[in-house]
């Protein structure tokens, strides 16, 4: 019986996770808003996420997606 919550529970956790995902394409397409340096801040954020997506590293590319 512990072996299928423990399953239940591990897809549970992945379901949950991968609604957390950001969108790189979705940010890309926003129009920054704000002073110059925000502007600049937007763009560097969506680079760092274009690069983490190329490493297949896509925790950290939602995450500068979201700071974008």
């Amino acid at each position: 019986m512990s072996f299928i919550r423990l399953l239940g529970a591990g897809a549970l956790a992945v379901l949950v996770s991968s609604c957390a995902f950001v969108d790189v394409d979705d940010v890309r397409a926003l129009d920054p808003q704000g002073s110059d340096f925000a502007k600049a801040l937007f763009a560097e954020y969506v680079t760092l996420a274009d690069k983490s997506v190329a490493e297949y590293d896509f925790e950290d590319a939602s995450k500068y997606a979201a700071k974008a």
